[in-house]
């Protein structure tokens, strides 16, 4: 029996032997997992037999020796420093073979002198000695240094130092492939030959190391099972739950993956997701990895498209499959930044009309699997408007043709409108204001006083600073008159006035007339952040907007307009939204002429290709009756 005290001497031993893997310089602490050091059986008999051994300076610490207190110890002395000589050659020289209080004067138990026999005739049989495992893992500490300080490149050397002395050593090789997969990373965007060719070196360093540690350290019971669909992580897992099965092995996997990635590999990742894809065929988003790969890494867009579509063909009710494809289409219609253009002028316009036609039809699939994904109708828009783009004509229209193309361009910025509000819609973006021509506002409200009532309009004018004034206080509600300037309209019948003489020379026209809009504005109105306290207090805020509307020349209001009595007021008030929905680029009545314009158009087109087609057969008519 072993006291404690030799107990935690051996601890210590086994410690030493065992060296620490760095952390990962990505990805934080390395495996702390340390593989299973096991000396050969009968040596670690020895080690529980015997008492401070020291070797050339290192003090291996061992358990207490038997006493039987028959004979001389000097034989078991004698044959303990022969076999730590043998072990150690050229660093226990004879007379540095310390063994401290050996014991009583006596012989040796005869399976005690067996054992120590043993020891000394079979060094090499029994493995590596504690000196040589010493020595590997120095070496092992110095490189882990060496990669604390970012000495990558030497901290490989002093790891394959070890290795030399202690070939099988298991944790050195982490070491390795994370000193080496550093100098991968630093090199990852490298464009010279000599560093391509020099990041390829160390990538296949760090695999191969990757590989060695993988196959010596320690896995569980069962065999490792070809890759598997990863089962999502319920809601309700607690955060920093455990990894089940073997996480050592999915540490393995993302590392090697890494270095795949970074010396651009393209046919070993290639390979590795085929593989995932083959163990997990219902994992759609493979497909998206499996293209990005042969786009990015491989520099193969056909291959890439190839997975788009075979997306949209195991995965059809996937909204996102058809979305992904259609979003791959549209990529040749985007313009060139430097020309400053808002289409591609390298794609005629003809091609550009097909592609935004493919894109839509895509779209639309997406949309009808799933109506409420907005981003199908963003880039329905964006389709919509490149084909407003295209439209080729003369404006104003010198022949039908030049009349369909200009229609069917206003309807697709139409078409555009639409899905830009879906979009509106679905993140409940209210509509922006109205911005009526002045003139025609006042002769509406005139006619009829309820119809602006509906609509939020944006005025222009110039604050009468005199006007300013608050009418309710606690609501922060105040009154303010503006000026606007507008171009009278003429009502049915009407006929405009004669133009006034041109102003004198160095003089000023005659200014245009003006109407004065009571405009009712109340400020956002602070709530208490805790219920029983008071409100903030915005008086100083409301102070300083007065002030600047005051010192500028004109401003503009937002709401809704109404006449109350003679006195046109719009009701207006401070909004916190940042953006708004905007109107449609035709009105209903304009729509509709257009339909009715354009099929008359069509007629006049069919009528004059028809005349040039007679015009063309009129002389093979007269050829054949003479």
């Amino acid at each position: 029996m072993t006291s404690p005290k030799m107990h935690e001497r051996w601890r210590r031993v086994l410690s030493a032997v065992n060296g620490a893997a760095p952390d990962h310089p990505s990805r934080g602490p390395a495996i702390t997992k340390r593989p299973n050091t096991r000396l050969p059986g009968s040596f670690r008999e020895l080690l529980v037999d015997a008492q401070n051994l020291r070797c050339a300076g290192h003090r291996t610490s061992l358990s207490e020796a038997p006493r039987s207190g028959r004979g001389e110890g000097d034989e078991g002395r004698e044959q303990v420093e022969g076999a730590v000589r043998a072990a150690c050659p050229g660093r226990c020289p004879r007379g540095q073979v310390h063994l401290d209080s050996w014991g009583h004067t006596g012989t040796l138990a005869p399976s005690m002198r067996r054992q120590f026999a043993l020891l000394a005739a079979l060094p090499m049989v029994l493995g590596l000695t504690a000196c040589t495992k010493i020595q590997s893992r120095d070496l092992i500490r110095e490189g882990n240094q060496a990669y604390k300080n970012g000495e990558f490149e030497e901290a490989i050397e002093k790891y394959d130092e070890s290795l030399e002395i202690e070939p099988g050593g298991v944790t050195v090789q982490w070491n390795r492939a994370m000193a080496a997969e550093s100098l991968v990373l630093a090199l990852k965007d490298a464009t010279d030959e000599d560093k391509i060719a020099e990041r390829k070196q160390y990538a296949t360093l760090a695999l191969e190391a990757l590989d060695a540690w993988n196959e010596g350290r320690d896995k569980p019971g069962r065999a490792e099972e070809p890759p598997t669909c990863k089962a999502p992580k319920s809601d309700d897992a607690e955060e920093g739950e455990e990894k089940k099965g073997d996480p050592d092995l999915a540490t393995y996997k993302e590392h090697r993956l890494a270095l795949l990635g970074a010396d651009s590999r393209c046919d070993d990742l290639i390979e590795h997701w085929r593989q995932l894809h083959m163990a997990c065929p219902q994992n759609e988003e493979l497909y998206m990895t499996i293209a990005s790969t042969f786009e990015d890494m491989c520099s193969m867009p056909d291959k890439a498209d190839e997975w788009h579509v075979k997306r949209t063909e195991d995965f059809p009710q996937s909204a996102k499959a058809w979305y992904s494809l259609a979003t791959r289409r549209f990529n040749p219609l985007f313009p060139d930044p430097e020309s400053g253009l808002p289409f591609n002028n390298d794609v005629d316009a003809e091609e550009r009309l097909r592609i935004s036609d493919e894109v839509i039809a895509l779209l639309k699939k997406a949309t009808a699997i799933e109506p409420k994904y907005r981003d199908p109708y963003v880039w329905r828009s964006m389709a919509h408007t490149q084909k407003s783009l295209a439209r080729v004509y003369v404006d104003p229209p010198d022949t039908p043709e030049d009349g369909i193309q200009a229609i069917l361009g206003r309807r697709d910025s139409m078409l555009a409108w639409r899905e830009t509000k879906a979009v509106c819609d679905i993140d409940d973006i209210p509509n922006c204001p109205f911005d009526p021509d002045a003139g025609q506002l006042f002769y509406d409200l005139s006619v009829d006083p309820a119809a602006w009532a509906k609509r939020e309009v944006n005025l222009y004018g110039h604050v009468l600073d005199e006007t300013v004034k608050e009418i309710d206080p606690a609501k922060h509600i105040w009154e303010i008159d503006i000026e606007i300037s507008y171009t009278p309209v003429l009502g049915e019948g009407e006929y405009p006035p004669p133009p006034p003489p041109p102003p004198p020379e160095g003089e000023d026209p005659a200014p245009k007339p003006t109407k004065v809009v009571t405009v009712r504005y109340a400020f956002f109105q602070p709530t208490a952040e805790v219920e029983g306290e008071e409100a903030p207090d915005v008086t100083d805020g409301v102070n300083a907007q007065i002030d600047l509307w005051k010192r500028q020349k004109s401003t503009q209001f937002s709401g809704f307009m109404q006449l109350e009595g003679d006195k046109l007021v719009l009701e207006s008030k401070q909004k916190q939204y940042l953006g708004c929905c905007p109107y449609a680029p035709l009105t209903p009545d304009e729509e509709k002429a257009d339909s009715e314009r354009i099929e008359e158009l069509y007629l006049e087109k069919r009528a004059l290709e028809a005349a040039a087609l007679e015009a063309e057969n009129e002389p093979k008519k007269k050829g054949r009756n003479r």
